[in-house]
């Protein structure tokens, strides 16, 4: 969503592997395309606070990286890219701040640092970390390790992370309040009924 509310960023294939698009509430069939990339995959993440840029993922080849489009479809910019693979970008309710995923200690771990000037930047996950979303008054951030939700402290650069449940499924969001999500629940899976093997299936036919 938009900070006002009045558009969706969405990644779509219709034009290449994955773009960039964005759709206006009131008129869903107003569709603007931001980028051409006719191998690359791009996939939004967060929008800056005044509603100008989109934070997105652009995967090349095997690396992501975190790149800043403009919403009046002027040419994209990185804004982290490294050899390292970063991606799942959220930035915080006041626009100062940014939390994203980085591979770049051998495992996905969460990150926090000043937007845009990357200063102050410290690792907030300890055993692994995905998927960042910020609280809606910027003092709590929750992200995914090893399948359980996490929340974690940010008025306080010495807490601890909190397990808060096991998500049912991969992915997640947080309403406004901090108190309530909503998350994908796999439906049961059709393929998963035993197989039975039955020998001499000739001899007994006759």
């Amino acid at each position: 969503w938009s900070p006002d509310g009045s558009a969706i960023a969405f990644a779509s294939m219709r034009t290449g592997l994955g773009n960039l698009f964005v759709a206006d509430v009131a008129n869903p069939a107003n569709v603007r395309r931001l980028t051409n990339f006719p191998k690359d995959q791009v996939s939004p993440d967060s929008w800056t606070r005044d509603g100008k840029m989109i934070v997105a993922d652009r995967l090349a080849g095997a690396n992501t990286d975190l790149w800043l489009f403009p919403v009046d479809g002027s040419e994209g910019k990185p804004y982290l890219a490294t050899p390292f693979g970063e991606r799942s970008a959220d930035v915080s309710p006041d626009g100062t701040y940014i939390a994203y995923t980085s591979n770049e200690s051998g495992r996905d771990e969460v990150y926090v640092e000043r937007f845009p000037s990357h200063a102050e930047r410290r690792q907030l996950s300890s055993s692994g970390g995905d998927l960042p979303r910020w609280r809606t008054d910027g003092r709590e951030i929750f992200y995914v390790s090893h399948s359980e939700l996490l929340s974690l402290d940010m008025t306080s650069k010495t807490a601890t992370p909190k397990k808060l449940f096991l998500l049912p499924g991969n992915t997640y969001d947080v309403a406004r309040d901090g108190q309530r999500f909503i998350v994908d629940r796999p439906l049961d899976d059709n393929y998963s009924s035993p197989l039975t093997f039955i020998s001499n299936w000739i001899a007994e036919r006759k």
